[in-house]
């Protein structure tokens, strides 16, 4: 059984160290608990000249946006975090990577060794995503703001003197 896939209008191209960083920051809220399935994907949120990604194990959020103009009328899918993780993880030598979205499913196209196009499809994930929107505060009460080095400063120092290392 062989599946040919037509072109779709649903296709956009994304510079590939910028798309990697926006699924690794996304990515660490993801549920590993497979009873949720939903929640072990990453939504992949299409605005008009706004792409956002998102992630929730219902305990953490992650949200990531970054300016992108994808061309794409606005859409949400959900993308198995495994197969995010696989794009992350691999070797591929362009510097873009061209996602088409077609009804349940998404196909990344890669360049791999010798200009040759890798090609990874994946079933979108079904069902509903929570509304994060409604999670995040619209005002905070507090602000505080630290300076990062002397927080990371710190944990390292004190890790030091931790008894079970």
């Amino acid at each position: 059984d062989i599946r040919i896939f037509l072109p779709s209008k649903r296709t956009t191209e994304i510079n590939l160290n910028k798309f990697k960083n926006l699924v690794i920051k996304a990515q660490k809220a993801a549920s590993l608990d497979e009873g949720r399935a939903i929640l072990t994907g990453v939504l992949l949120e299409i605005e008009e000249g706004l792409l956002s990604m998102v992630a929730t194990d219902s305990y953490r959020l992650s949200l990531v946006k970054e300016n992108i103009d994808t061309g794409m009328s606005p859409m949400k899918i959900v993308i198995p975090s495994k197969v995010l993780d696989s794009i992350i993880k691999s070797e591929y030598k362009g510097s873009d990577i061209e996602i088409n979205i077609e009804e349940n499913q998404v196909s990344f196209y890669l360049e791999g060794e010798n200009k040759k196009k890798n090609i990874i499809v994946s079933r979108l994930l079904s069902g509903k995503f929570p509304e994060y929107r409604q999670l995040i505060p619209k005002s905070l009460k507090h602000n505080i703001v630290v300076n990062k080095e002397k927080i990371l400063a710190e944990f390292n120092t004190s890790s030091d003197l931790d008894p079970l290392k």
